[in-house]
């Protein structure tokens, strides 16, 4: 696509936003008491409406003429992402929008137009928009905001001829020349710290605009980007691909593990803005930027382990590294991306072969998206699996394919996360047969692990009986405080009892957590519930001032609460956390209530018994969690399950358990 063409996607884009712009003008003058909310909103889409129409008229420079922006380029998949996002929020203000329609008033520039004259809004009108209420709950009013800063930020960025060229490029291009930006203002900064001089507010701001256009390319990066490029390809190579009913089947046959549905549940979880200093940490820059393929070597830094105590956000560093990675490496490249989620309540599931398994179905994945999956692996597959009527794999046969995938890539990254998690002999096995496919694909291929997991992991042990796995570089994860402050400001923010909180109790609650964090994120995630669900300021921060310190006392006294409950209340939560430590295998939220609803005296099941799903969650006070994806529900931390197990063992918790219940 030429500039101009992009200049008319833009315009497209511009006046969908002047119509939001005059929506919200219009509902801001209509009312008497408009929320905050939206004159904020109206601020920042006004903002964006004048940085579209100065990249509108910018894109006509002759300097960018011979510029070309094709499909993967950041610039055209960010104006078009950013058209979706202002559609999606044209749909959320239906309401207000509906308010002005009808008869011969029509809504221009905040007053209403009727018969080509200028008037103010009627009172009928204004009767009907003081019905209409605000659509936009906090949790969507900021990410909204977040999302439009970003675009406005990039679009701001894209008006010199310097940085509209780079926003030409792909995302791994753009992510790779804007560290080196970052880099080089960090450097400045670091000299003029060094000799007592302010940091100028432009080189604050510069640097701030980086940050967020990073933010942007990430997230286009595995929701636009790789889409398109997908789709571009595959219509002039819709021949070479095996079709998906068949591609879908193989893969299933190689392993039953999903780890992309526990990575996406992560994902939804983690919150915005957070973990971005760990993607600066020198160890990770090496850890990515090293590169010496097709040599038989070990290099230093081919394997980055990260040891934390329970709860300090190892698994949300983890879906963080994998992000960072599938954007810097599109599947279209030489580079695989592929990784294993560790969970103790999968260990007679995460066998070996299975997880080997699961990494040769992303190595497959990602040949078949990249139109590059040799015919001969795949009519091997399809021999083998008719071969013993669709038996499974053996561990050598999963290794053998494994390897013959790795020689199609040039790097292939692959990272597991919790290993402590995983069973001590699968765990053994699994590393032994990663250290030979290292080892036979090493003239091909160079193989680089990130690994999470507690302290107690010995990484040492396990490198010195697979040398050929490479030399580890080991970072510390200890709970980021800036992050801990984000994550109880959002929590405060989300909270629905408005009354209950001011300025300076939010200050002191921010304060004492992140004092008393004790370099985790759990606690402070129980902290905060626990001060959030007082009904008053003076009960709140009484709270903040005797609330548990110590992981195993936060659990203590969030049962306690749940026990403190309503009595139907109480007992439920704790049937349901009982439940759910004791099963043998995962529950769905349906087979919970149903199990519930059983008594014994009744002759049949009653379907008017059964709990709803939102409460199996609510009354258990964030101690039970529905994993989205997979639909199951699951303690919410490995933690508490030892917690648990502990006092079941000394008799204190659970005793007329007799299985299950």
């Amino acid at each position: 696509m030429d500039p101009l063409s992009l200049s008319a996607s833009a315009a497209g884009f511009f006046g969908l936003a002047v119509q939001i712009r005059t929506m919200l003008k219009g509902y801001i003058s209509g009312i008497r008491n408009a929320p905050s909310e939206a004159g904020l909103l109206l601020a920042e889409i006004a903002s964006l409406c004048s940085v579209l129409e100065n990249l509108i008229t910018f894109l006509g420079n002759q300097d960018l003429q011979q510029c070309r922006f094709d499909k993967t380029s950041v610039l055209r998949a960010a104006i078009e992402a950013g058209k979706e996002q202002l559609e999606g929020l044209y749909i959320k203000l239906a309401e207000i929008r509906d308010a002005f329609s009808g008869g011969k008033e029509k809504f221009k520039d905040g007053v209403v137009v009727k018969d080509g004259i200028r008037e103010g809004i009627s009172n009928a009108v204004k009767e009907k928009v003081e019905r209409v209420r605000w659509p936009l709950k906090k949790v969507d009013f900021q990410s909204t905001m977040g999302e439009l800063q970003r675009f406005t930020q990039t679009f701001g960025f894209s008006l010199t001829v310097e940085n509209c060229k780079l926003l030409a490029e792909t995302s791994a291009e753009v992510l790779k020349k804007l560290d080196e930006k970052d880099k080089t203002i960090n450097g400045v900064m670091d000299q003029l710290k060094a000799i007592s001089i302010s940091i100028p507010a432009e080189m604050l701001s510069q640097q701030t605009q980086i940050l967020e256009i990073k933010t942007l390319v990430v997230n286009l990066g595995e929701r636009t980007v790789k889409e398109l490029q997908s789709i571009s390809r595959g219509v002039d190579n819709v021949q070479e691909r095996l079709q998906d009913s068949e591609i879908e089947k193989i893969l299933s046959w190689i392993s039953p593990l999903e780890p992309q549905k526990r990575h996406y549940d992560i994902r939804q979880k983690r919150l915005e803005g957070t973990g971005g200093w760990f993607l600066q940490q020198l160890e990770f820059q090496q850890w990515i930027d090293e590169y010496s393929p097709k040599q038989n070597s070990t290099d230093t830094g081919s394997i980055l382990t990260c040891s934390g105590i329970p709860g300090a956000g190892k698994s949300v560093i983890c879906s963080l590294v994998i992000d960072d990675l599938i954007t810097r490496f599109p599947p279209e490249g030489d580079v695989c991306v592929a990784y294993l989620y560790c969970d103790y309540r999968d260990q007679l599931d995460q066998t070996p072969v299975n997880m080997i398994g699961a990494l040769l179905k992303q190595a497959i994945s990602t040949l078949n998206e990249s139109y590059s999956l040799p015919e001969e692996l795949v009519e091997a597959l399809r021999k083998r699996q008719k071969k013993r009527g669709g038996e499974q794999l053996n561990l050598k046969e999963s290794h053998d394919f494994l390897v013959k995938a790795v020689k199609q890539f040039e790097k292939f990254y692959i990272c597991l996360d919790a290993l402590d998690e995983c069973n001590t002999k699968h765990c053994a096995n699994l590393l032994e047969s990663l250290a030979n496919v290292t080892k036979e694909s090493s003239q091909e291929c160079e193989i680089r692990l990130f690994v999470t997991g507690r302290p107690h992991l010995g990484w040492e042990d396990y490198i010195r009986r697979h040398p050929s796995l490479g030399a580890p570089v080991h970072i510390c994860l200890e709970a980021n405080q800036d992050d801990i402050r984000k994550f109880i400001a959002h929590e405060i923010e989300v909270d629905d009892n408005e009354d209950c909180m001011n300025d300076t109790l939010k200050n002191e609650i921010v304060e004492r957590i992140v004092k008393n964090s004790d370099r985790m994120f759990l606690l402070p995630a129980l902290q905060i519930q626990t001060i959030l669900d007082q009904p008053t300021i003076s009960k709140r921060r009484k709270a903040l001032l005797t609330m548990p310190t110590e992981l195993g006392d936060a659990f203590g006294a969030t049962i306690n609460r749940m026990r403190n409950q309503r009595s139907e209340r109480s007992i439920q939560a704790l049937d349901v956390l009982k439940l759910v430590f004791r099963s043998r295998r995962r529950m769905t939220p349906n087979e919970i209530r149903h199990y519930l609803a059983v008594d014994i005296s009744d002759q049949a099941l009653d379907w008017d018994n059964l709990p709803s799903e939102k409460s199996l969650v609510e009354w258990c006070l964030g101690l039970v969690v529905i994993d989205e994806e997979t639909s199951t529900a699951r303690l919410v931390h490995k933690s508490l399950h030892e917690y648990l197990s502990k006092l079941f063992k000394e008799g204190k918790i659970f005793q007329d358990s007799d299985g299950i219940r």
